[in-house]
């Protein structure tokens, strides 16, 4: 008889029945041993077990994953859009103070980093350490 740790991987088969599925059983390990006697049989389960099980939590994993991903796409697109919406903004400032393109774009780019940085850095701190708290 094979033991349980061969060289072969793990087959899975998946029986529909009409009845109750830890009724057929041993009806399954029968036909399986009318086709080869040596096949271990072992670890059956009804697919709401399956389903249920610390291996299915995979899917939620990655689905708050990808969620997580496209709100970190949307605020860097809102990001993106608002930098470029102030230097619009500000195009007509450039050019009434006198001061050259390259300048007024700079101080459009350092007010934006100012607000980032003065304003965004902390507000996300302190999001993470209450999400951390909340998760815990």
């Amino acid at each position: 008889m094979m033991s349980e740790e061969s060289a072969f991987p793990a087959s899975k088969i998946t029986v529909r029945t009409a009845v109750a599925p830890a009724s057929t059983f041993a009806a399954i390990r029968a036909a399986v041993r009318r086709v080869d006697a040596e096949q271990l049989v072992a670890n059956l389960q009804p697919l709401p077990d399956v389903i249920a099980a610390p291996e299915s939590g995979r899917s939620f994993d990655v689905s708050l994953v990808s969620a997580f991903s496209l709100l970190a796409l949307v605020l860097a697109t809102v990001g993106i859009y608002g930098l470029f919406a102030q230097v619009a903004e500000r195009t007509g400032e450039i050019g009434s103070s006198g001061a050259g393109r390259d300048e007024g774009i700079g101080d459009s780019v350092g007010d934006a980093k100012r607000v980032a940085v003065g304003d965004g850095v902390p507000t996300g701190i302190a999001a993470a350490v209450a999400a951390s708290r909340l998760l815990a």
